[in-house]
């Protein structure tokens, strides 16, 4: 052990420098080093169809490209990558969800709900109260404790909510599990009212009821890569939805209703108004001549609104292969607590956000195999 008295003079105290302590002209010029020297890296680590990996896949269309840096990839030589497609950076890639939503398009196609998707919820409500169920709203649920007592409790939140709602009796080691369960980015979204039909340039996006809009393959990736690097980006990839192409109900014409929404840090409070209606703008001029009325969902609006939606993130946690395999905790059943009667059924539980209703089908199968004697929750 190496020490010294009130005497010793070898010791020095280090001196520590922060930024407000480096001049504006300095740290203006390391910003600009450090955002040249991210671009550069990312479009160097991204997979391009001319590149080794590239090479590796059953098809990489022209134009085509996988962000960095890149999540796992599996069974490359089974997937497919059309022409003019981006894939963000951490996406996780394998041949079997391609399978999965290409099924699922033949099978039902990819259906809008005529007047709203309040509509699906109406129906859930028609049916419950047909089998004698009732809905409850407009009360905080905090503890279990709050709850009647019922021979199932199914909880439909997000994974960091559980060791507050269920208390003491959940154990130690699946709170420290739930704890490593990451959140993704969240989304700002705003909703229009318009006078008409959004007047895009190319012909094929006027009948389209959804739109990536992002310019380039580059510019998809920087946004996408500014995300997740915690910045705002200036061209931000958008998802814009305009149901009135299949759903004429949505307004009365020749208005029609618009939505959107783009990728921000995860409990960033910045209203990407703007930057939004920029990007439309460019390949839909007039626009903003359009437009009749708008309203702005911040992602801090969204956790406010909702607090599953931890930070913004719509999706119930980020879609990393870890936690597609662990979601939220790597467990045979993850729907069953480890909590007597107590189940999780929300988005972070497989198969995750995006395919609507099936991770709530799953736990009620679970459900009903363990209390009311029905057939293994995953038995075909």
């Amino acid at each position: 052990m190496a020490g010294g008295g009130p005497g010793d003079q070898g010791t020095s105290v280090p001196q520590v420098v922060t930024p407000q302590q480096v001049p504006p002209w300095l740290r203006r010029l390391a910003a600009a080093v450090i955002e040249t020297t991210s671009v550069w890296v990312n479009q160097l680590g991204a997979i391009g169809p001319d590149d080794r990996r590239g090479r590796r896949f059953g098809a990489f269309g022209k134009g085509s490209i996988i962000a960095f840096p890149t999540g796992s990839i599996y069974n490359e030589r089974w997937i497919r990558i059309g022409s003019e497609t981006m894939i963000g950076p951490h996406v996780s890639l394998t041949a079997g969800m391609a399978l999965l939503l290409t099924a699922a398009a033949h099978a039902v196609g990819w259906p809008v709900v005529a007047g709203g998707s309040a509509g699906v919820t109406d129906a859930l409500l028609v049916e419950l109260g047909r089998l004698g169920g009732t809905v409850e709203t407009g009360r905080w649920v905090r503890r279990l404790d709050d709850l009647p007592s019922a021979e199932a409790v199914l909880l439909d939140v997000a994974p960091g909510s559980l060791p507050d709602l269920v208390g003491p009796t959940l154990p130690d080691a699946y709170r420290r599990a739930i704890g490593r369960f990451r959140h993704g980015p969240g989304v700002c979204k705003i909703d229009w009212a318009l006078s008409g039909p959004v007047p895009w340039a190319a012909e094929a996006c006027r009948s389209a009821a959804t739109v990536h809009l992002g310019g380039t393959v580059a510019e998809v990736a920087e946004s996408e890569g500014a995300v997740w690097a915690g910045r705002h980006p200036a061209r931000p990839y958008s998802i814009v939805v305009q149901p009135g192409v299949v759903d004429p109900s949505r307004a009365r014409p020749p208005n029609e209703t618009l939505w959107a929404y783009c990728h921000v840090p995860s409990g960033s409070d910045r209203d990407m108004t703007a930057a939004v209606e920029a990007q439309i703008e460019r390949f839909a001029p007039g626009f903003g001549e359009l437009v009749l009325a708008r309203s702005t969902v911040t992602a801090v609006g969204m956790a406010h609104h909702n607090p599953n939606n931890v930070g913004g993130d719509i999706g119930g946690g980020a879609a990393t292969v870890l936690q597609t395999l662990s979601r939220p905790v790597l467990r045979w059943n993850p729907y069953r607590l480890p909590v007597d009667r107590v189940y999780l059924c929300s988005s972070s539980t497989p198969p995750g956000a995006g395919v609507h209703g099936m991770c709530g089908v799953a736990a009620a199968r679970t459900v009903l195999h363990d209390r009311f004697g029905g057939p293994p929750p995953f038995a075909r």
